[in-house]
This record gives C-alpha cells, structure tokens and sequence, in this order.
C-alpha cells in the first residue's frame, strides 16, 4: 500500500477513537465516573494531536503525489 493511504487509515482510526471516547465520556452509567477524569482527558487530547499529525501528514503526501 501506498503510504498516503496509510495516514488515511491512520486519521479515520483517530476519528474513530475520539468518537468513541466522547461517547464512553458521556454515557450516564459508566465506568467514567470511576477513573481519572483527567486520565481521559489526556487520552484525548492525545487522540486528538496524533488525528491531526497524521491528516497534515496525509496531505502532504497528496501534494507530493499532485506535483509527480
């Protein structure tokens, strides 16, 4: 595979965790409540930083492509 659709790959699966975590993090019941909220915060903020390192990365590699 092409390294482009790696970092593709790559940013649907951050988006994908995000989701999941807002939807872990509002669910009344949950686990949440029991950890860290600052634990979880961080964990998206992570998910949040590594989303868009991989999207300027995938652009960059759609320019490199656009200019061959």
């Amino acid at each position: 595979m092409k390294k482009k659709n790696w970092y593709l790959i790559a940013v649907l699966t951050g988006l994908l965790l995000i989701i999941i975590q807002i939807i872990y993090l509002a669910t009344p019941g949950s686990k949440a409540g029991q950890t860290n909220i600052w634990v979880q915060l961080v964990m998206m903020a992570l998910y949040i930083a590594l989303t868009i390192s991989n999207f300027f990365s995938y652009r960059k590699e759609l320019r490199k492509e656009k200019i061959k």
